[in-house]
């Protein structure tokens, strides 16, 4: 997903939580009876069926001969989930009963879009092949180089945008298809394809870095919301850059969860992977080296803070245990987490999104992506429910000082 794409979505709505939330029930846990966020959550986009018209591809109209299009093979009984982990206990039975009947026209849909850029490919080496050869020409009839160079930079991404806009599409419509009803298995969630979190609140959480101006380069799409442990949290697909053209670098690329907590507290705790305690400050003030007597954990994190007494309190050997599991799931670069205020915050910076698009060329009956997103979501939950009841703990000690 490139730059352009996300500048193009825009911040959309800001989701502000309620100040004190009339008693929410948790989102997810068993024992409760989820109550709807304030804001009502996106419908699923109606599937098509399979002998509907194909998805508009976004290209000119084909007048020539119709295109082959793949014979739709659906698996005997229809599409299966198998639940592989102790996590997924029970999504079996929520696959066939909300995303299943989803498959058939995404899966026709996939077969449309595939069809279609293998009719435009042909069409792309054409152009290509013009523009060479009008680059050629013009270096010749002008005596001057430089215009072959230009003329092949300018097909190439032209060619590429007209040839990948079906697969695009389909991603889109995949993501917007399945993922609002996916969410729904962890309770009554709130799915936002774009905005969702400030600028603001992504510099606030410490964990993602963000160019220090008034207006930052801070897209944010995906926004998962709802109610744990009768505590608001979001999670965000978040991506930040700086500076422009050939001078433009991304600052982070990754999924953001932000939880609030029931102990507000003046300390601050930050543990990262990737920087030295120089480079961590809050408020103006260095935060020093927290010592967690835990040489597995500090072998791959190194903890920052202003009460050591209470980061110990916060990063229980299960949360330490969790966050580690939570770095060496695949398609991760790096764990961040932050303890700011009353909010938990973890940043998961990689190229993997949160639920990652299959593209054209895997079947949309295949449930691996489903199981990414579910190991990822079981083990953010797991650190918030670690956490808030640690929060708790905080607060009672409170209430007894």
């Amino acid at each position: 997903m490139d730059v352009d794409f996300l500048d193009n979505i825009g911040q959309g709505g800001q989701a502000q939580p309620p100040d004190k939330p009339a008693a929410p029930p948790a989102a997810a846990s068993s024992a409760e009876t989820p109550t709807p966020p304030p804001t009502a959550p996106l419908q699923a986009e109606p599937a098509p069926s399979a002998s509907g018209p194909p998805m508009d591809s976004g290209g000119p109209a084909h007048s020539g001969p119709p295109v082959e299009q793949p014979a739709l093979n659906i698996p005997a009984g229809g599409p299966v989930f198998v639940e592989q982990a102790d996590h997924e206990q029970g999504f079996a039975e929520f696959f066939d009963r909300q995303i299943k009947p989803l498959l058939v026209g995404l899966e026709t849909a996939r077969l449309a879009a595939a069809a279609e850029v293998k009719r435009r490919k042909p069409i792309g080496y054409a152009l290509i092949a013009c523009f060479v050869i009008g680059g050629i020409w013009l270096d010749v009839a002008s005596k001057a180089e430089g215009h072959l160079f230009i003329m092949i930079i300018v097909a190439a991404l032209f060619i590429l945008a007209f040839v990948q806009a079906p697969i695009f599409q389909f991603n889109q419509r995949e993501k917007l298809a399945i993922l609002p009803v996916a969410v729904r298995f962890f309770g009554d969630l709130n799915y936002v394809p774009a905005g969702g979190l400030s600028a603001e609140e992504v510099r606030r959480t410490l964990v993602v870095p963000i160019a220090p101006y008034a207006a930052p380069e801070c897209a944010v799409i995906d926004t998962i919301s709802g109610l744990r442990n009768g505590r608001n949290f979001w999670i965000s697909r978040v991506k930040t850059g700086i500076g422009s053209g050939k001078h433009h670098r991304t600052l982070f690329d990754g999924d953001l969860l932000i939880a609030e907590l029931p102990h507000e507290s003046p300390n601050v705790t930050v543990v990262r992977t990737d920087l030295s305690a120089d480079d961590i400050y809050y408020q103006g003030k260095k935060l020093e080296h927290i010592d967690l007597e835990s040489p597995d954990f500090e072998k791959k994190f190194t903890a920052f803070g202003t009460d050591q007494v209470e980061a110990r309190v916060m990063l229980t050997p299960d949360v330490m245990e969790d966050l580690t599991t939570l770095g060496s799931l695949p398609g991760l670069a790096g764990t961040r987490c932050s303890f700011v205020g009353a909010r938990l915050c973890i940043a998961l910076a990689g190229t993997r999104q949160l639920f990652p698009p299959s593209g054209v060329d895997v079947s949309a009956f295949d449930t691996a992506d489903l199981h990414v997103f579910l190991a990822r979501m079981h083990r953010l939950f797991a650190i918030m429910d670690l956490v808030q009841g640690k929060g708790r703990d905080l607060e009672s000690a409170g209430d007894q000082t």
